[in-house]
């Protein structure tokens, strides 16, 4: 008796949730790689998440009944099952950029300058901070972007096909931040200091600060209009705080044009005198005054007429003021004088010789890169410059890197005994695996309720 076209669609929807099992395989051996290390927990909680998908549509295919014991359609499956695979590929072809030689050692430097930012709210909150960072990536975007969890992006093209609902739902569940860098980013040191920025977006989130956030800027500014501001405030307010006037040269190289051109910057963010103010308060409030000033002259020579912002100084007190956990942001991160002499120094050692640079974190080799760049831009014509204070980071990490803390266990589980951190991990990652599995519960009701409805009858002529 000839196969049904049913029997044979199921044959192969089983194989196609089958094959994931080999890509997972794949990535979990590679992550046990000392070079691939700094990676354990994105891909296990990724494909962990994506495993509680497949063994319950599995379960489903081979059994014929869904969960709540009702016949299994094929039609309403099979969507699922090509998402789970068009979300499984946006992240891996994230990922594996890291097999390319040259874009390695800068995604590498990107993921430990995005890794040293979060490091201190890591101490600070232990596993009420999400576990996985930050994964950086090169796409052509003109400027960085933060994805940060819960928000979607982009999933594998498909000519001639819509997204369908599932993907989209998947994609806002998987569980690891995203932080997408222009491809010419890899190839100038100095620009690398938008990382911190970006990761203040992720921070924001994963921190819980985002309710509280515009409530506190509206308050300290006395205007309402300052909230939809808040966000990227408090993103140049961390990148201020990891990188001191590093930051604050780069942005204004890249705001000043903008301004001299009349471009009008978007809803989101502050005018550009704004901005620039509230990084000139960010560096005076962490004693460094006269760079302020200097800064500030500078800022008005490139940039032409400056709007005062007196508001600036308040903003800026109360985000330093802004509770993480009981404790003062200004308590948790900061760039004071020793991070300041610090930069000094490495900008002299790479002037030098950048195998001089003793251990330090990413944050004051990019904020050197930056100011460095800011006072001799000749210096970066060779883009050996850039590979060289690439493998600086990546070398002088130090001891508090993520490069240096295993595979496994997570800085903020160091201190725990090894069993202790395993069952830490087990219990992250069964969580992931239980949201798929939920999900997919969530998503075959929605198809369900959706195949139910009674269609629209045809008009008549």
């Amino acid at each position: 008796m000839p196969s049904t076209p049913e029997q044979r669609q199921k044959v192969e929807l089983q194989r196609c949730l089958e094959s994931f099992e080999g890509q997972f395989r794949e990535w979990r051996a590679r992550v046990e790689l000392p070079e691939w290390g700094t990676h354990y927990s994105q891909v296990h909680a990724a494909t962990r998440l994506l495993e509680g998908l497949r063994d319950g549509l599995k379960t489903t295919l081979d059994s014929g009944k869904d969960s709540a014991g009702k016949s299994a359609d094929l039609s309403l499956l099979e969507p699922l099952v090509l998402s789970a695979w068009r979300v499984w590929e946006a992240f891996r072809s994230r990922l594996s950029q890291r097999q390319e030689e040259m874009f390695r050692a800068g995604l590498q430097a990107a993921d430990e300058l995005a890794w040293c930012v979060r490091k201190p709210f890591a101490d600070l909150l232990g596993s009420a901070l999400p576990k996985e960072p930050a994964l950086c990536y090169l796409n052509g975007a003109v400027s960085p972007t933060a994805l940060v969890r819960g928000v979607p992006f982009a999933e594998e093209a498909v000519r001639g096909e819509g997204v369908h609902v599932e993907a989209r739902k998947l994609l806002e569940s998987l569980p690891v931040p995203l932080i997408s860098l222009p491809w010419t980013e890899v190839f100038h040191a100095p620009s690398m200091v938008s990382i911190a920025h970006e990761t203040g977006h992720v921070l924001e989130v994963d921190a819980k600060l985002e309710g509280a956030l515009p409530g506190v800027v509206a308050k300290a500014a006395n205007d309402s209009n300052w909230k939809p501001w808040a966000k990227e405030i408090f993103a140049d307010h961390i990148a201020m705080r990891a990188c001191g006037r590093g930051f604050a040269v780069f942005l204004a190289d890249l705001l000043a044009p903008l301004k001299k051109r009349g471009v009008r910057p978007m809803p989101a963010y502050p005018d550009y005198d704004t901005r620039m103010e509230l990084c000139f308060a960010a560096l005076a409030d962490m004693g460094h005054a006269q760079q302020a000033g200097e800064l500030r002259q500078e800022w008005k020579n490139m940039s032409g007429t400056v709007k005062s912002s007196p508001l600036a100084d308040a903003v800026v007190k109360a985000l330093a003021k802004m509770k993480v956990s009981g404790q003062n942001l200004s308590d948790v991160i900061t760039f004071n004088s020793d991070h300041e002499s610090a930069v000094l120094r490495i900008m002299r050692d790479l002037r030098q010789n950048p195998a001089r640079v003793s251990e330090q974190p990413a944050t004051h080799i990019a904020a050197a890169a930056a100011c460095l760049f800011h006072e001799e831009p000749e210096y970066f014509d060779d883009l050996a410059r850039t590979q060289d204070i690439q493998q600086v980071m990546l070398r002088a990490a130090g001891p508090s890197s993520r490069r240096r803390a295993g595979r496994r266990v997570d800085l903020r589980l160091r201190s725990m005994p090894a069993a202790k951190n395993a069952a830490v991990a087990d219990a992250a990652f069964e969580a992931h695996f239980q949201q798929g599995a939920n999900l997919l519960l969530d998503l075959l009701k929605q198809r369900r309720r959706a195949s139910s409805k009674p269609k629209p009858s045809a008009s008549k002529s």
